[in-house]
């Protein structure tokens, strides 16, 4: 996959927005906002809160949880996110390595 992405960029050329990369962060955080969810930065989440195997919020560093009605996405490295913000992550830890 490497070789095909590789070969597409020096066809094709790398995409650049418009107006600079953070054009593209703020057209998802506009599709998502459409669709009624919300997009919030700059606050530090502790924990993602997990019931039945679905995550159903977050629990901020301040204690302040925030329910999600239907996902929680997150700009994490994989390592963050399974290694230290998702609840149960001990045993995610073992099963992702």
């Amino acid at each position: 996959m490497t070789q095909v992405i590789g070969v597409a960029v020096q066809e094709g050329g790398m995409p650049i927005p418009r107006g600079g990369g953070a054009k593209l962060v703020e057209a998802l955080a506009r599709l998502i906002e459409d669709h009624g969810g919300t997009c919030e930065a700059g606050r530090d989440v502790e924990r993602v809160l997990v019931r039945d195997g679905r995550a159903t919020g977050v629990r901020l560093a301040d204690g302040e949880e925030v329910a999600a009605e239907r996902a929680v996405i997150a700009n994490v490295t994989p390592t963050q996110l399974y290694g230290r913000l998702v609840e149960g992550h001990e045993e995610l830890g073992r099963r992702f390595r």
